[in-house]
């Protein structure tokens, strides 16, 4: 009755959301957690960290970091985008976009500037145009 909580089971079931997520003005970071998966449109000012996956839309005005074992399958409008797990779709970051050695980017991907680690991939097309708003 008040025994231990098993362990292997705990978090082991992805969240689901059909839905339009809007993170807000409230600021902060948001994180989507590694057993978390997202459908829809994720909306939001501040900065937000995928550690799971998303498929859909992403349209922030902050930045976008997908971590190392995050996943994106996503239209992607962000200030700056930060890649270190797999991504793949359209990306639009109206300033810089990194790509740290883990990353793994398949899409077209249109920035302002683009810095590539060695061992990052990219598969696709690359629009850098060289200029900050």
């Amino acid at each position: 009755m008040f025994g231990k909580r098993d362990e292997a089971t705990e978090h082991t079931v992805p969240i689901r959301s059909e839905r339009e997520i809007d993170l807000g003005p409230i600021g902060g970071r948001t994180v989507v957690g590694r057993q978390t998966l997202v459908r829809g449109v994720v909306k939001g000012d501040g900065p937000v960290v995928i550690r799971g996956a998303v498929e859909g839309e992403i349209v922030l005005k902050g930045s976008l970091s997908v971590a190392a074992g995050g996943r994106v399958d996503a239209e992607v409008q962000a200030h700056t985008v930060e890649i270190s797990g797999e991504a793949q779709g359209t990306m639009r970051a109206a300033g810089r976009v990194l790509m740290s050695p883990s990353a793994v980017f398949e899409g077209d991907m249109h920035a302002a500037s683009l810095i590539t680690q060695p061992g990052s991939i990219l598969q696709g097309r690359a629009r850098i145009t060289g200029m900050m708003p």
